[in-house]
């Protein structure tokens, strides 16, 4: 029985450690959200080819 007490102990303090943990390192960036932002420097002809997957020809052709 003593045993059982023991290993249960360890597998509480493991959990609330791991928890912890996690906690801790979770963190915010400074740049969320701004993807929903609009991109100013483009005019609504680029973004209407970006949005239809034309692109602006920048690539190099494939051979």
């Amino acid at each position: 029985m003593r045993q059982k007490t023991e290993i249960a102990t360890i597998l509480i303090i493991l959990s609330l450690t791991c928890t912890a943990i996690a906690n801790k390192s979770h963190h915010h960036s400074q740049y969320a959200g701004q993807e929903k932002r609009i991109i100013k420097s483009l005019s609504p002809d680029d973004i209407a080819e970006l949005e239809q997957g034309k692109g602006w020809g920048l690539a190099k052709q494939q051979n």
